[in-house]
């Protein structure tokens, strides 16, 4: 959890705004993620980009196949069918799929 906190800070800065924008996103549940419109999607492919983004540089991982969109569907579909878990146990849990995909 230490590493994902130090690299979402690093990924989105340390200014207040971003700090905020921060701890919206950690509240936000999977029931968000799988009703929200077109305009908010972007937001949420950010979040999803910069945790794989701070995760994948402080392990040295590598994750080109899916891309930020490949990424999103994969929350959008955890999301689905775990609508009471916040978007973060989604990131989490697509950490673990990327890794076990890396390591075959």
């Amino acid at each position: 959890m230490r590493v994902f906190l130090i690299s979402l800070a690093l990924v989105l800065g340390l200014s207040s705004t971003s700090m905020a924008w921060t701890h919206y996103m950690a509240n936000f549940t999977c029931a968000n993620v799988v009703n929200e419109s077109e305009t908010y999607s972007f937001s949420t492919k950010m979040y999803i980009a910069g945790f794989v983004a701070g995760i994948n540089y402080s392990t040295n991982r590598t994750t080109d196949e899916n891309g930020v969109e490949g990424f999103y569907l994969w929350v959008k579909n955890y999301c689905k069918e775990n609508p009471l878990d916040y978007i973060n146990d989604a990131v989490m849990a697509l950490d673990k799929e990327l890794d076990r995909r890396a390591k075959k």
